[in-house]
């Protein structure tokens, strides 16, 4: 009875850290698909931003072709006015919550821009969302989240209590004239 009890208890112990094992990989993957996001910004690679942005955003944009140009003349229009994107950061991403087929993240991010006369950080949120149970994610940018009814338009239905984060003011470092 003994070795019994050992050996479930051994059982129960490999398939906690098989659990275990199997989140903390599912975290890395969402991380490194979400820095891969902001470094595809960052780079001008703006068929990969397509690739990782959640497809109904794509759709709404017009498809991956016309989001790669709209993105390109904005980035464009950024740098034409001084401001650049230096540095764009994610986190580590919360706790998972499922509805459905889909499961949802919230991962913190940093975006920095720099202008001639001031440096912005952003500090927002992806929104993770993979429709297979974690196996592939695509993501939205919180800041276009803010506002209920787009939120509503965009989204699959969430699960109830899953909560967004609040959208926080930029932080704006005036450079000394």
């Amino acid at each position: 009875m003994k070795k019994l009890l050992g050996l479930m208890l051994v059982a129960t112990g490999l398939v906690a850290v098989g659990a275990r094992g199997d989140e903390a990989a599912e975290t890395a993957l969402i991380k490194k698909k979400a820095q891969s996001l902001g470094d595809s910004i960052k780079k001008g690679d703006y068929a990969t931003l397509a690739d990782l942005t959640y497809p109904k955003v794509v759709q709404m944009a017009g498809g991956k072709e016309k989001m790669v140009e709209r993105v390109s003349q904005q980035m464009e229009q950024m740098k034409a006015q001084g401001v650049t994107l230096t540095r764009v950061d994610v986190g580590e991403p919360g706790k998972r919550a499922s509805k459905g087929k889909h499961t949802f993240v919230v991962v913190p991010s940093t975006t920095e821009l720099a202008t001639p006369d001031a440096k912005i950080a952003v500090k927002s949120y992806l929104l993770g969302i993979s429709p297979d149970g974690g196996k592939t994610w695509t993501f939205i940018d919180g800041n276009g989240l803010a506002n209920k009814q787009g939120r509503d338009l965009i989204l699959p239905e969430m699960p109830e209590g899953f909560q967004l984060p609040e959208p926080q003011k930029p932080e704006i470092t005036r450079k000394a004239q």
